[in-house]
């Protein structure tokens, strides 16, 4: 998910390593049950001898096993957890897929946190633009990871819907009314939400395959690689495929340089705000 995968080891089995800094996540596939505990075994003792010859100490409270596509019952055998955490991503590993649902909640938190603030901050601030700006910080800031759920989650639609809703409250907390409609409220972002989530999808998967994965398209500018369902490559593929304009497909192809293609689909996803939408959308405070 951050790097391309290096292999651990050969024979039984499957074996991958992704890192990001200091953590690693070692990802090891296998045809039967009997496998893979073997080869978890066997990458628990590469990883403790590893450990002793820099002279550390694998920490076992914060190695975990997280199974994915194991039936219930293997579960105790292996000592899994179905919980877990990744890089402050809370999520829950299904038989069939992931639930984003806690991660949504702590996306959502952070936003209701920021919206008292925006309000609080309106007492003080009156400058349109101001608020605007600070709006739009604590959005960004808070939905990082955002791109992560929209791509693994079983119900991508439902997530997003929550996140819009509490995003457009931070929006509307600048001085907006609750009727102000969803392409005003975009443009006060400064650009549409799905596009902004897509493009860093397309943005991280070619992060992952590498460049070199652009010459594998085919006719049509369009990935014939078949990833598992359900997984970020698959997703992002399916973005590729299906939500990139051909000017977008053919800028990325031309320049495979990941900065200035950020800088284009940045450029591309742009709206411009008009200072008449707060004049026309004011916040007012009926008397009763």
């Amino acid at each position: 998910m951050f790097y391309n995968p290096t292999a651990l080891f050969k024979g039984i089995g499957r074996g991958y390593r992704t890192s990001y800094v200091d953590d690693i996540n070692d990802i090891i596939s296998c045809k039967t049950f009997e496998e893979t505990q073997e080869t978890i075994d066997k990458n628990e003792n590469a990883l403790s001898l590893q450990s002793k010859k820099l002279g550390f100490k694998l920490n076992e409270e914060k190695t975990v096993k997280i199974p994915f596509n194991i039936r219930g019952e293997n579960l105790k055998e292996l000592c899994c957890t179905r919980f877990s955490e990744l890089l402050g991503l809370p999520f829950i590993a299904l038989t069939t897929g992931f639930d984003m649902s806690l991660a949504v909640n702590k996306i959502t938190n952070r936003l209701n946190l920021r919206t008292r603030k925006m309000h609080v901050l309106r007492q003080y601030v009156t400058d349109t633009k101001t608020l605007l700006k600070v709006a739009r910080c604590f959005i960004y800031e808070s939905i990082g990871e955002l791109h992560l759920i929209f791509a693994y989650s079983k119900s991508p639609i439902k997530d997003f819907n929550r996140v819009q809703v509490k995003i457009n409250d931070i929006i509307r907390a600048t001085g907006l009314s609750i009727e102000t409609p969803q392409p005003f409220l975009d443009m006060c972002l400064g650009t549409s939400l799905k596009p902004f989530l897509q493009h860093a999808i397309i943005l991280n998967g070619l992060k992952v395959l590498g460049m070199n994965s652009l010459d594998n398209l085919d006719r049509c500018q369009k990935f014939r690689t078949k990833f598992p369902i359900g997984g970020y490559l698959h997703k992002f593929t399916k973005v590729w495929n299906d939500e990139l304009t051909f000017e977008q497909k053919f800028f990325i192809i031309q320049t495979k340089k990941l900065n200035l293609i950020k800088k284009f689909l940045k450029k591309s996803r742009k709206l411009k705000y008009l200072p008449s939408i707060h004049a026309r959308f004011k916040w007012t405070r009926y008397k009763t």
